[in-house]
């Protein structure tokens, strides 16, 4: 999946949408959303976050 095209799932009467992507720091970011129950071509985004991949050296 490219991180431009979106997850597209139909839940509880909704289109929800997702995107996963890469920031090209060693992170990994997610968006998550529905498309608005009045406006149609409006995102209600309901979950953004980042995450950042560490790795530790054992022994």
């Amino acid at each position: 999946m490219s991180q431009h095209d979106p997850i597209r799932f139909e839940e509880d009467g909704r289109t929800w949408l997702g995107w996963l992507g890469d920031d090209g720091q060693g992170g990994r970011w997610e968006v998550i959303g529905h498309l608005a129950d009045d406006e149609p071509d409006l995102l209600v985004i309901t979950r953004a976050q980042r995450f950042q991949q560490t790795f530790t050296e054992e022994g």
